[in-house]
């Protein structure tokens, strides 16, 4: 799934018309994985993960030992994830990052230390990276989606969460050309 989305940007990158150093990508849950594994193989202007789900990128343990509450996995704390995570394999990967990553997080997510552990340890890299999170009770709550009657009407939430990821791609993406 990774190779698709690092071909989606390289191609992205030949169009014509598509400035070829200001292409971002976002995703949520398992698509903040694909950015992050992403950006430690190929070079993009910047991403946002929301709520990461980055188990495979940090070598998290996610086999029967690892903490439940019935079948779904407890990585609240950032502290069990530290132990439940390898940081060296983790650590090889995320070095190779060269692009500015946005996490945002959700604060009573039962993944929260994952999403949290990417962002820390991309700092103790040396790595762009940035952090924001919010207590909503909706998965993937930063993207807004029309309502029945087709209208936008997203949450104070919602709105401030969406405005900091285009702030992040406005400041990354839009390429200051010399002369205009």
């Amino acid at each position: 799934d990774s190779d698709d989305f690092m071909a989606f940007f390289k191609f992205l990158q030949t169009l014509p018309y598509v400035d070829r150093v200001a292409v971002g990508g976002v995703g949520v849950s398992h698509g903040g994985e694909m950015i992050l594994k992403s950006a430690a193989e190929t070079t993009f202007a910047a991403g946002v993960a929301i709520e990461g789900a980055s188990h495979e990128f940090l070598s998290v343990d996610t086999g029967p030992t690892a903490p439940r509450k019935g079948t779904e996995i407890q990585y609240q704390d950032i502290k069990v994830m530290r132990k439940n995570a390898d940081k060296a394999q983790a650590m090889e990967r995320i070095r190779r990052i060269k692009t500015p990553i946005l996490h945002i997080g959700r604060e009573k997510d039962h993944l929260q230390g994952i999403f949290k552990l990417a962002h820390e340890w991309m700092l103790e890299a040396g790595k762009d990276s940035r952090w924001a999170s919010f207590d909503h009770p909706e998965h993937g709550y930063p993207f807004i989606y029309r309502q029945d009657d087709g209208s936008y009407v997203p949450d104070p939430i919602q709105q401030k969460a969406f405005d900091i990821f285009m702030d992040f791609f406005d400041k990354h993406l839009k390429h200051r050309r010399k002369n205009g």
